[in-house]
C-alpha cells in the first residue's frame, strides 16, 4: 500500500465508521439459504459492519447506515463517491483550488457547477449533500460504491441491484487538469466492495467475489448467501478474506474458498 501512496499522492478516505468490536462480540451462524428464515433474522438485524486490517489484525467497526458521500482525498483535490440506490449517484470530483472553472474529461472541455448531476429530486433536502456542496465536476454517472488507487491511477466501482441486477469495474487516470474514465469490466452484478491485495484486485458484489489479476478475471463465489446483505469492505490477512455486511462479516479461506459467516451477538 505504501507503493501506491506514493504512486498517487496524498491519499485519505473518509467513510462513516464508528465503535470498534472484537471478534468475541460475533458468533459463527451457519450458512443460510436466501431467503430461508434463517436468512430473515439477519435481514432484520440493521446494524452493519466494516471490516479492514489494522497493524496485521481484523478490525470490525459498526458502519453509519445512513446516506453518505465516501470522501477520497489526494493532492489535485477530492473524489466523492455517491451511491443512493434508486436515487442515483455518481463519481465527482471537488478541487481545491475554487477558481479553476474548466477542465477535460474524456477529452472534453467541462466546467464546474453548483447542481449535483444524476440523483433524484427526492434527495434534494438530505444532509448527505452537504459534502458536495459548491463547485464540482460529474465524472462518471451512476451508483458509485467505492473508490481504490492502483498503480498511479484510481479504480471505482458502479452498478445497481435493480433489474438487470449488474455492475461493473472502471479506471481513472488524473493528469492535471485532465480526467480519463475508462471501463475495464462488466460484472453480472451489482459491485458494492473493492480492495487490493498483492496486485489482485478483489469485488464484492451483490451475490459473488471475483478476483483479478494480471488482467485475467475469476469468479470465485458466486449466488452467496450475502444477497441482499450488501456487502461493504473487504479486507485480506494473507490466508482470508472477510467481507463486512449488514449483521456481520464473512470469512473466507483464500485456498479452499470455504465460506464461513460470523453474526452479531450471541
Amino acid at each position: 500500500m505504501k507503493t501506491l501512496l506514493t504512486c498517487i499522492g496524498f491519499f485519505l478516505s473518509f467513510n462513516c465508521i464508528g465503535q470498534i468490536y472484537s471478534e468475541h462480540d460475533f458468533t459463527q451462524y451457519p450458512i443460510p439459504i436466501v431467503n430461508s428464515d434463517a436468512w430473515y433474522k439477519l435481514d432484520t438485524l440493521k446494524m452493519v459492519f466494516n471490516v479492514s486490517i489494522v497493524e496485521g489484525h481484523l478490525r470490525i467497526e459498526k458502519k453509519d447506515q445512513m446516506l453518505s458521500a465516501k470522501e477520497y482525498s489526494f493532492a489535485q483535490g477530492k473524489l466523492l463517491a455517491l451511491d443512493f440506490g434508486e436515487w442515483g449517484g455518481g463519481l465527482y470530483y471537488k478541487a481545491d483550488h475554487t477558481l479553476k472553472q474548466t477542465f477535460v474529461v474524456n477529452g472534453e472541455s467541462v466546467s464546474t457547477n453548483n447542481r449535483l448531476e444524476n440523483y433524484s429530486f427526492i434527495l434534494r433536502k438530505n444532509p448527505v449533500l452537504t459534502q458536495i456542496q459548491g463547485k464540482h465536476l460529474l465524472l462518471a454517472p451512476g451508483n458509485t460504491a467505492a473508490v481504490v488507487p492502483y498503480k498511479g491511477k484510481w479504480l471505482f466501482i458502479q452498478g445497481s441491484h435493480i433489474d438487470p441486477n449488474h455492475g461493473s469495474l472502471s479506471q481513472l487516470v488524473v493528469q492535471k487538469d485532465s480526467f480519463t474514465v475508462t471501463e475495464i469490466l462488466k460484472l453480472d452484478a451489482y459491485a458494492l466492495a473493492i480492495t487490493v491485495y498483492d496486485d489482485e484486485i478483489y469485488i464484492a458484489t451483490f451475490d459473488g467475489l471475483y478476483g483479478i489479476k494480471n488482467g485475467k478475471t475469476e469468479l470465485f463465489l458466486t449466488d452467496l448467501f450475502w444477497k441482499g446483505l450488501y456487502p461493504n469492505s473487504i479486507a485480506i490477512d494473507g490466508h482470508n478474506i472477510y467481507v463486512g455486511m449488514r449483521a456481520g462479516y464473512a470469512q473466507i479461506d483464500k485456498t479452499k474458498m470455504d465460506v464461513r459467516f460470523y453474526k452479531y451477538g450471541k
